[in-house]
């Protein structure tokens, strides 16, 4: 009689370990199943705050688009410094993801945007994004951004007929801020 006690506690045992072992096991997924959730909506949180902020950029119309690079030739002798006076990473300008404005767009010349501000700037290909406004171009310009890229970079130029340029509002600015080291396309 003893042994079969035993024999049915240790049967028993087994099977209340085998039950522990499933539910430790279906715990595991389903805490794996909420960290995907979770990252799932952080993502639909973020294509929401997106989708809202695009919705509030306020249209700054058609630009033409080139790029500089920080040399004394298409600059001026202190290279390495926006006019904002930023110190400019020369091993990477375009990380900075900066640019220039004609002076006709820039509030000091009558315009709307000044040093600080961020534009979304479409229709220039893989270079579509967010950028901060750092930097002036030379007084013959009108209605052109210049985008700071490395000195390696290939020159390129984009027409104002396919370019629009949005200024994100200062509120919507810290958003943007985190996107602005981000390429849209």
């Amino acid at each position: 009689l003893i042994l079969l006690f035993g024999a049915v506690d240790y049967h028993t045992q087994n099977m209340v370990k085998k039950h522990e072992n499933e539910i430790t096991e279906k715990n595991e997924i389903i805490a794996d199943k909420e960290l995907e959730i979770d990252s799932l909506s952080a993502k639909a949180n973020k294509a929401d705050s997106l989708y809202t902020l695009l919705e509030k950029l306020k249209v700054m119309g058609n630009v033409d688009v080139t790029m500089y690079q920080p040399k004394p030739e298409q600059t001026n002798e202190r290279y390495w410094e926006t006019a904002d006076q930023s110190i400019i990473n020369l091993e990477d300008p375009s990380k900075h993801r900066w640019l220039a404005v004609s002076r006709d767009l820039h509030v000091r010349y009558g315009g709307q945007l000044k040093f600080g501000d961020v534009v979304m700037v479409t229709g220039i290909g893989k270079h579509t994004g967010f950028y901060e406004v750092r930097d002036l171009m030379n007084a013959r310009f009108t209605r052109r951004i210049d985008i700071l890229m490395g000195n390696d970079d290939p020159q390129f130029k984009f027409d104002s007929e396919n370019v629009t340029m949005y200024k994100v509002p200062e509120k919507m600015s810290k958003f943007a801020h985190r996107l602005k080291n981000t390429y849209l396309f």
